[in-house]
């Protein structure tokens, strides 16, 4: 990556649309920063993150999220 170029997210459900996804910017600062976190401080960032997602999922992707974990489990 070059410099100052930035580092962008897509986050979405099933088929990425306009109306299903959001992007998200990331810098190579924020990047270095999450780097020198300790596991305590990245486990604490996972959590929150899996929360949040929660909240933005309908009960469908629940659904489909829970069967498919069940279904690696299983593997």
């Amino acid at each position: 990556m070059r410099q100052n170029e930035k580092s962008i997210a897509t986050i979405s459900s099933g088929t990425t649309t306009k109306e299903n996804a959001f992007q998200i910017q990331i810098s190579d600062e924020q990047i270095k920063a999450h780097k020198k976190r300790d596991i305590k401080e990245i486990f604490h960032w996972l959590e929150s993150t899996n929360q949040f997602i929660s909240v933005l999922q309908n009960p469908s992707d629940k659904q489909r999220n829970k069967a498919f974990k069940k279904l690696v489990k299983d593997n």
